[in-house]
């Protein structure tokens, strides 16, 4: 919310319900929201708000690793349609590798941005001194100290930085279906030798990567334990915020009893000129955020169990 100072006779509690056509039930209390009922509103919804760009680096993270866990069947389609009518062809191929080259960059990137962003923002709100920061810091060292998987690919996108993904090869196998159709397979492998021939590496992970031999390795393995790690962390910081999402949920409760607020209706503040004259005087509504703190409670619900299975 980029308005956080109190206007005097400008805002007051009510609702909404959304109806068919654009159209929608509301009710506008009649009394203004002084300065101290603001700045309690401001006290107990702005967890939300700090939690937000957490949200959003993980959401992204989210989505591009499931864009990458479907690159090998998507990518595996795509030659297959191409099979149904000619060879699969050098310039597909280079394009094939390309689209997994993408994805992975992606979901890459992704990734060591949630942690980059993560650690510039608890540095910001709870100092250098502070505990948040401090834990998060660990968590990243345990994971790198105890995850091949998180050690490599945190590797992986220092090397990409600077030199082509050492994913040279996509491999192509086309096998004919029983119903006499051909049908692509595609592996995603990453080369360990390339990898720990780069100055740009981590010396530990250079010297593990060469205990490995030249054979390639499964990268979409390795990507489901890097995947789990940055679970892991997203938990933390949403444990970091857990207190404060519980004050929210308090005050929600409370919000919802005193303006009788119905199920199916959607809390807000509303800005304008005396009610009285109609809904027609209420400049906007202002969201109070309580479908993101229950999202927030949920998510870290959904991460603690998936942690806790992967631990087991």
């Amino acid at each position: 919310m980029k308005d956080v100072g109190h206007l005097p006779g400008r805002r007051r509690f009510g609702w909404y319900v959304p109806k068919p056509g654009g159209a929608m039930d509301l009710k506008i209390d009649a009394r203004p929201i002084d300065a101290t009922i603001w700045s309690e509103f401001r006290q107990y919804t702005r967890v939300v708000e700090l939690l937000r760009p957490y949200m959003v680096d993980y959401l992204a993270l989210s989505e591009d690793y499931a864009a990458f866990e479907r690159t090998e069947v998507e990518i595996g389609e795509a030659l297959s349609r191409q099979l149904a009518t000619a060879m699969i062809t050098i310039p597909a191929g280079v394009d094939a590798n390309a689209e997994a080259q993408r994805r992975i960059g992606n979901f890459l990137g992704a990734a060591s941005a949630f942690r980059d962003r993560s650690k510039t923002r608890l540095l910001g709100q709870f100092g250098k001194q502070g505990v948040e920061p401090a834990a998060f810091e660990a968590a990243t060292n345990h994971w790198f100290d105890t995850s091949f998987a998180y050690r490599c690919l945190c590797q992986l996108r220092n090397f990409a930085q600077h030199h082509e993904l050492p994913i040279s090869f996509v491999p192509i196998n086309a096998d004919r279906m029983a119903d006499g159709v051909m049908a692509a397979r595609i592996g995603l492998q990453l080369y360990p030798a390339t990898l720990a021939a780069s100055s740009r590496v981590n010396k530990k992970v250079r010297t593990e990567l060469l205990t490995l031999g030249s054979g390639p390795l499964d990268l979409t393995a390795l990507a489901v334990d890097y995947r789990k790690a940055h679970d892991g962390l997203m938990a933390l910081v949403l444990g970091f915020y857990t207190p404060a999402l519980k004050q929210m949920a308090h005050y929600a409760a409370a919000v919802f009893q005193r303006f009788e607020i119905p199920e199916g209706a959607v809390p807000v503040i509303w800005e304008g000129d005396d009610p009285a004259g109609g809904p027609g005087t209420q400049r906007r509504a202002i969201m109070m955020g309580f479908d993101e703190m229950l999202r927030a409670f949920a998510l870290r619900e959904k991460l603690n169990q998936t942690t806790s299975k992967s631990e087991n």
